[in-house]
């Protein structure tokens, strides 16, 4: 039987409400089963996600079940998921998300014709609790030196475990979804990056998480944090980091701008 091409890597946190949509997202992929399998970690959730998942996947072969020894977060799991994960290829897909039926079959295509490869971004909707479609979200193309100004990759990422291991995972920091294709970005060339024009995931807006109980304020500020080290990296010296305006795209969406000032000394 030939080795599964790509492993779904899902972190469960209090998340039972979802879990049927997208263990079905799942089961209802085009490509064929030897060729995929699932992870799903679940990190401690005080819900009854352990239990729902057991009996949505107990007839699912290429689907299995880990779990977090106390509650560490979300790259905790993921790191934990890829570390048990068996393919290569790595796919990220959140408890609450939905892949669209041929995203995994659309990937795989994706890295047979693009062997040199390492981290593949495809488009994607966002979607109401619901699954009402708010707006589509088209993969912008790849440029190195935007990444350092706003985050056009998340929430759909497919990388291959050899890039993951060289840059050590997934780290525990606000923004860590922005985070790991930067760090990647040391490992890297830009033409090793593809973008999937496909729109292959559905990320649900959920008002109850933890990212809409933020203030946008607080959450800018997190992110100039989390930016400031990555630039100072690049750039050999100090900045300073701000948030600059929402640039808004020809197709309507807009991204949070952030933009530095180069000498400034914050010892």
């Amino acid at each position: 039987m030939q080795d599964p091409i790509i492993s779904v890597v899902v972190p469960v946190y209090n998340v039972e409400k979802h879990l049927p949509a997208t263990v079905e997202s799942l089961k209802r992929q085009t490509l064929g089963k030897n060729l995929w399998n699932a992870v799903f970690v679940v990190d401690c959730s005080a819900d009854k996600s352990m239990s729902i998942l057991k009996k949505l996947t107990e007839d699912q072969k290429n689907m299995r079940i880990i779990t977090m020894p106390r509650n560490s977060g979300v790259s905790s799991a993921r790191n934990r998921g890829i570390s048990e994960a068996q393919a290569e290829y790595i796919a990220q897909l959140d408890g609450d998300d939905m892949y669209e039926p041929p995203a995994l079959e659309v990937v795989a295509k994706n890295i047979a014709e693009n062997p040199d490869s390492g981290y593949f971004y495809s488009s994607h909707k966002r979607v109401d609790k619901e699954n009402k479609e708010i707006r589509a979200i088209s993969a912008r193309p790849f440029d190195a030196e935007k990444l350092l100004h706003y985050n056009f990759i998340s929430p759909v990422k497919v990388f291959s475990r050899t890039v993951d291991s060289a840059i050590g995972g997934f780290r525990d920091t606000y923004a860590e979804d922005w985070d790991h294709p930067l760090r990647a970005l040391d490992v890297l060339e830009p033409g090793q990056f593809t973008r999937i024009k496909d729109s292959l995931y559905r990320y649900v807006m959920r008002n109850g998480s933890c990212i809409h109980a933020t203030t946008e304020s607080d959450k800018r500020a997190m992110v100039c944090k989390f930016l400031k080290p990555q630039i100072e990296k690049r750039m050999g010296g100090p900045v300073e980091v701000f948030w600059s305006h929402n640039h808004t795209f020809e197709d309507g969406n807009s991204f949070n701008y952030y933009d530095w000032s180069r000498g400034v000394n914050n010892d």
